[in-house]
């Protein structure tokens, strides 16, 4: 098998992949998977970068359309991890703000004499 069927294979698993949804409960495993993936296909592209294989071959087209689309739903993971991220911290500071209330300075223009 040529490194560019190998890259071929991979990339397409990877599509498949990206395809799904993104769930909460498997976004770990999910995870995991593509970044195994993309490691086993960089190697593969230093391979072919190398040979100038890939000039020859139409699949070579193929896998940049697939990996257009791979970069797409990747960055659409990763913004949708940010917002899970963002929205857990802005709870934990609301949780912390409704369990020690006077625990916080406020901004919002009133004077406090701390000289006692």
């Amino acid at each position: 098998m040529t490194p560019l069927d190998s890259l071929y294979d991979l990339t397409a698993e990877l599509y498949g992949l990206v395809q799904q949804p993104l769930l909460a409960e498997e976004r770990e495993d999910m995870i995991t998977k593509v970044e195994s993936l993309l490691q086993e296909r960089s190697q593969y592209i230093d391979e072919l970068v190398q040979s100038k294989e890939s000039q020859k071959d139409s699949r070579g087209k193929i896998i940049v359309s697939m990996n257009a689309i791979i970069d797409s739903t990747l960055l659409k993971w990763k913004k949708s991890v940010e917002e899970d991220l963002q929205k857990t911290k802005a709870k934990k500071q609301h949780v912390n703000r409704y369990v020690n209330p006077y625990g916080n300075e406020t901004f919002d223009g009133s004077f406090y004499d701390k000289r006692n």
